[in-house]
């Protein structure tokens, strides 16, 4: 999971992300948080007065959780 206005992993960097775990057969996800930037799920991101890099998003870090939570879930089924 990724926030889409992080400015520490740009979209070329994804991009690469993406063509790596494809031609390595990989099963992958990629979320792409729209509005979000760096350290998003860190309560305490903003108090590092980095408005620009980082900051923290209640929204993004709880539909983070849930997504994270599910693909363990997956993973602990099989």
């Amino acid at each position: 999971m990724v926030g889409a206005d992080d400015p520490l992993i740009p979209q070329e960097q994804r991009h690469e992300f993406e063509q790596i775990m494809t031609r390595a057969g990989a099963d992958w996800q990629l979320h792409v948080l729209g509005g979000v930037k760096h350290s998003f799920t860190n309560p305490i991101a903003d108090a590092r007065n980095l408005p620009d890099v980082q900051r923290y998003d209640d929204r993004a870090a709880a539909r983070s959780w849930e997504l994270a939570s599910s693909l363990l879930n997956a993973s602990l089924a099989k």
